[in-house]
């Protein structure tokens, strides 16, 4: 069984969306796993940017107050992949 979910997981890369009605609060996976958000929108655009621009992990993680994994993720388009 595990074999099978980490072969499902490879196949089809996990995808975040927000949960509706509680957009900027709340997300939920194409794996069934959910999370709330520390960032909204248009932090998501700003640390991109902030990124694209030369910012390192760990500046944008002291500035945001999350993980160096969280920002290279959202980063990365792993989540908040709605926001351009």
């Amino acid at each position: 069984m595990v074999a099978r979910a980490q072969r499902i997981v490879r196949e089809r890369p996990e995808r975040w969306l927000p949960v509706v009605g509680y957009e900027g609060h709340y997300e939920v996976s194409s794996l069934g796993r959910n999370g709330n958000t520390h960032q909204t929108e248009e932090q998501v655009r700003v640390m991109r940017q902030l990124r694209h621009n030369g910012a390192s992990l760990q500046e944008l993680s002291d500035i945001y107050r999350v993980s160096i994994s969280r920002v290279s993720e959202t980063c990365n388009r792993k989540f908040w992949i709605h926001v351009e």
